[in-house]
């Protein structure tokens, strides 16, 4: 699959390369020369790098340099930016000089300070060397301009396209921005709208919207891969963890496997976050990576990376520097993704036992009941109620009846079928879970080992009492007992009423209640005064 933005990208050295081959070809075949040479000057090394040779009708990359010694012709070319012609004994050469500014706007020059090696980094300096071997004629000063003038007149042609190739790329930028602001609200808008208190559904929408965002930046840019990692702050140390990947035939993955302890040294990428990055790896694929903290307000909250490692394409400069305006905006919308996340959790967790509330709960259980009435599965629920709750806040203190519900929760989220089973708090001190694909029979079995891991519970008391607990658990499934949600509350609430009537701290199922029970108990409950009830 071809990404289309990245087919029709055009190449920052592109359009330059093809000049100075067509420059190459046109000089062969106009002045009757054995072989030329572009030569690009580096000015950090101080050396002429062989780029693209010409010979025999055909261009040819190749790599070699020259470094300009004193007094040399190459030297004395560069100095004055002038041709200048010399006899080696390999035969006759000539060196042309040129430079000009890249995509500033400005027209080439000649004229440039008496060292080259102060030239502006954004200027190009190179030098085309043409050859002739022994045996034939030297370059005439009438060919010298000749080929001087040739030389201005490509100059001038390159400068035009260079001036339009920039203000299509100008165009491209603003369309990216015009298209990336859009994504990246509509992105805060899916979540602004959400409804849902599914967990899962929740977990769904912010990857939606983090996808989004990815995969605007790919389309875009057309980047190979474009990766996020967010910081997870916990009280040991910080975690730059992967979160998403969206790659050129928008392939999503999963990079929640990837965690990076926030230390300097242990990798890169937690050195760029901490703003250290001196790194082999970074120079070795400078050219087709970009990182990009996301900072809000002063804070770095994760990293996007954008790179071109499969195709080696490099990056351009512009679209760095756009991608880097960008920051701030994608910075902001993944952390309101964030935020809006955590909003929503604290709506629908208990702060206290992190357990689902009732209304996030029966929205789960109303899901799950018909999805087990449409695929005739068995689903049962569990009421589970702390005994004599109220016994240990009298005797204890409210901070250790605090503890004992922390407890009890954290039991049952550890005895439960993980991902599976679904728990709630209920109200009090009662708790709740819903077991999909589970019989009567089976949600017993789960009962019997609560009892066993809450009977094991040991909760400090600051003295050397010891509280006891147990709980008593009611027991409805469905279809057998039950086919709505309000049934199957009350029937497993009928059962736990009979479990509490009976000595506490054990179970019973809907189906084993004695055949009058539920009759009685309403007579009962009637016959109580308001108050007693």
């Amino acid at each position: 699959m071809i990404n289309t933005a990245q087919a029709n990208r055009p190449n920052d050295n592109s359009g330059y390369v093809s000049f100075i081959k067509d420059a190459l070809a046109k000089l062969n075949e106009s002045f009757s020369v054995d072989g030329a040479s572009f030569y690009e000057y580096d000015s950090y090394y101080k050396l002429l790098n062989l780029r693209v040779c010409h010979a025999g009708g055909f261009s040819y990359d190749h790599e070699d340099h020259i470094r300009p010694e004193p007094g040399s012709p190459v030297f004395r070319a560069l100095e004055r930016m002038e041709p200048v012609s010399a006899a080696l004994p390999c035969g006759m050469h000539l060196y042309y000089p040129f430079s000009f500014e890249s995509e500033t706007g400005k027209e080439f020059t000649h004229t440039v300070p008496s060292s080259y090696a102060a030239r502006s980094a954004a200027s190009r300096t190179g030098l085309i060397r043409l050859e002739r071997r022994l045996g034939h004629q030297p370059f005439s000063y009438e060919e010298i301009s000749a080929i001087s003038s040739f030389m201005e007149n490509h100059l001038v042609n390159y400068y035009r396209y260079e001036y339009a190739s920039l203000l299509h790329a100008h165009e491209k930028n603003l369309q990216a921005v015009t298209s990336l602001a859009e994504v990246f609200a509509k992105s805060l808008n899916k979540q602004s709208k959400s409804e849902s208190a599914d967990e899962k559904g929740l977990s769904r929408k912010n990857d939606d919207s983090l996808r989004a965002i990815l995969s605007g930046v790919q389309m875009h840019f057309g980047f190979d891969r474009v990766r996020l990692y967010l910081i997870d702050k916990n009280e040991d140390m910080d975690i730059l963890k992967g979160d998403l990947s969206v790659d050129i035939t928008g392939k999503v993955r999963d990079l929640s496997f990837e965690q990076i302890p926030l230390e300097e040294g242990y990798h890169r990428f937690a050195d760029i976050v901490l703003h250290k990055t001196a790194d082999a790896f970074l120079d070795r694929y400078k050219d087709c990576v970009v990182y990009v903290p996301l900072v809000v307000g002063g804070e770095t909250i994760g990293l996007m990376i954008g790179d071109n490692f499969t195709s080696q394409q490099p990056i351009e400069s512009h679209e760095l520097a756009l991608l880097r305006s960008l920051g701030t905006q994608m910075a902001l919308a993944v952390h309101n993704i964030r935020l809006f996340k955590k909003v929503q959790a604290m709506a629908q967790y208990d702060a206290l036992t992190r357990l689902p509330l009732r209304t996030y709960f029966d929205e789960r259980f109303q899901e799950e009941i018909c999805r087990s009435i449409r695929y005739n599965h068995k689903l049962s629920f569990m009421f589970v109620d702390i005994d004599l709750f109220k016994n240990i806040n009298d005797a204890f203190s409210h901070k250790t009846g605090d503890e004992v519900l922390k407890a009890i929760a954290n039991t049952i989220n550890n005895t439960i079928r993980q991902k599976i089973d679904f728990p709630g708090r209920f109200g009090g001190d009662e708790m709740v879970v819903f077991l999909p694909q589970s019989s009567t029979e089976d949600a017993k079995g789960l009962a019997e080992r609560l009892h066993k891991a809450i009977g094991e519970i040991h909760i400090d008391t600051g003295d050397s009492r010891k509280i006891k607990l147990s709980v008593s658990i009611g027991i409805s499934t469905c279809p057998d007992d039950a086919e709505t949600m309000e049934n199957l509350k009350n029937n497993a609430d009928l059962a736990l009423y009979w479990v509490k009537e009976h000595g506490r701290g054990k179970t019973m199922s809907y189906s084993e209640l004695p055949p009058d029970y539920a009759e009685e108990r309403a007579l009962r409950e009637a016959s109580k005064k308001p108050g007693e009830r």
